[in-house]
C-alpha cells in the first residue's frame, strides 16, 4: 500500500512538472470549428456527420482523457453537449464532436440564420497516465483541467433572405 501511494505521489509530481501551466493556459485556447458554415437545410447523410471543434493544446503521449464535459454555445447560449471528446497525438489537438442535426434543428440556431455567430467551446476534462493512474494535485485530488475558446461561424438558411 505504501509503495502504491509513493508511486501515485510520484505521478502527481511528474504531472505537476509536466503540466504545471495547463490550468492557467486553458482559457482563450485556439479553437477552430469545422465546418465553419452551418447550412440549416443541409441533409445529414452517413454516420459521421458532426460539427467538430478543434482545440489546439499539447498533451504528453502517455496520457489519455478520463472524463469530460464539453459544451458548444453560440453568442453565449448553449446549443449542444459533446457526444465525443478525444485527443489526436499526431496533430496535438483535442477534438470535440457535436450532433450536427440537433444543432441545425435548434430554434435558437435557426434564429441566427443569415449571419455570423461566436461559437464558444468550453468545459473540463480529467486525464490518466499510461499506467491508468489519475493525474492529481499535491493534495492527491484528481486535477480537472478547464478550457474555453471561440471561433466565428456563419449560419446559412438558403430559404431565408
Amino acid at each position: 500500500m505504501t509503495r502504491r501511494l509513493s508511486v501515485s505521489v510520484a505521478y502527481c509530481i511528474v504531472f505537476a512538472l509536466a503540466f504545471s501551466g495547463i490550468p492557467a493556459l486553458c482559457n482563450g485556447e485556439s479553437v477552430s470549428m469545422t465546418p465553419f458554415k452551418i447550412i440549416l437545410n443541409a441533409k445529414c447523410v452517413g454516420e459521421s456527420q458532426d460539427i467538430q471543434a478543434i482545440i489546439s493544446k499539447a498533451m504528453p503521449s502517455t496520457y489519455h482523457i478520463d472524463e469530460y464535459d464539453v459544451t458548444l454555445s453560440f453568442n453565449g447560449i448553449e446549443v449542444a453537449s459533446a457526444f465525443a471528446f478525444r485527443y489526436c497525438y499526431i496533430d496535438s489537438n483535442f477534438l470535440a464532436s457535436f450532433d450536427r442535426e440537433a444543432i441545425q434543428n435548434n430554434p435558437y440556431v435557426i434564429s441566427l440564420a443569415s449571419g455570423d455567430a461566436t461559437a464558444t467551446v468550453s468545459g473540463w476534462l480529467t486525464v490518466r497516465d499510461g499506467a491508468g493512474e489519475p493525474i492529481c494535485d499535491e493534495n492527491g485530488d484528481q486535477i480537472k483541467l478547464t478550457f474555453s475558446g471561440s471561433d466565428t461561424i456563419e449560419i446559412l438558411n438558403p430559404k431565408k433572405k
